[in-house]
């Protein structure tokens, strides 16, 4: 049944491109002369929510997870993360004169012209209906390809965003998440 709730919050891309709060970039904006940031935009508005469904799943994790390496990582995934949307937001107020929504109640769709298909609003709550000795498990079931995703998201960053703040922030994501994936496959393989 907990896999079966993995999968669901996992699949079902709209087809189409998702809409972020407000009035958000394409992935076409980014190679538009006209718009430089376009590509920064869109990391902002996609990492933010993909962020915060991090962090909401983290603390699932912390509340309901007995494992205390499996809580450790979570505790790290949250702070960080936590840090990281603060960041984010500074940087969209300040340089772009917007403000990233934490929630998104859509299927990710096309996202910076990547695949990426998590629907970021049910997977803490999905974290919730998964029955007790299995939280720790499914917790990183679901982080390992989350983080797969945000790695995708912070490579394009460096690869098509002008905002040296953000590609220096998207080159530590990429390097700490990428690290959390390894530790996290390690624990699977290791029978958590």
């Amino acid at each position: 049944m907990a896999t079966a709730l993995v999968l669901a919050g996992c699949g079902g891309s709209s087809g189409g491109s998702a809409t972020f709060g407000g009035t958000p970039p394409s992935p076409s904006d980014a190679s538009n002369p006209t718009n430089q940031a376009g590509a920064d935009r869109a990391f902002l508005t996609g990492m933010v929510p993909h962020h915060a469904a991090a962090v909401a799943m983290s603390q699932v994790e912390l509340a309901r997870g007995s494992n205390p390496r499996v809580r450790a990582i979570a505790q790290t995934i949250m702070s960080d993360q936590q840090r990281e949307i603060g960041e984010m937001t500074q940087i969209a107020q300040q340089q772009y004169q917007f403000t990233p929504d934490t929630v998104w109640n859509k299927p990710m769709g096309q996202t910076m012209g990547l695949p990426i298909t998590m629907n970021m609003a049910q997977m803490g709550p999905m974290m919730q209906q998964v029955p007790q000795p299995q939280v720790d498990r499914e917790f990183l079931m679901m982080m390992i390809p989350h983080h797969a995703g945000a790695v995708m998201m912070a490579n394009q960053e460096q690869k098509t965003g002008t905002n040296p703040q953000l590609k220096a922030l998207a080159a530590s994501q990429v390097a700490s998440q990428s690290q959390q994936i390894g530790q996290m496959q390690a624990m699977l393989n290791a029978g958590i």
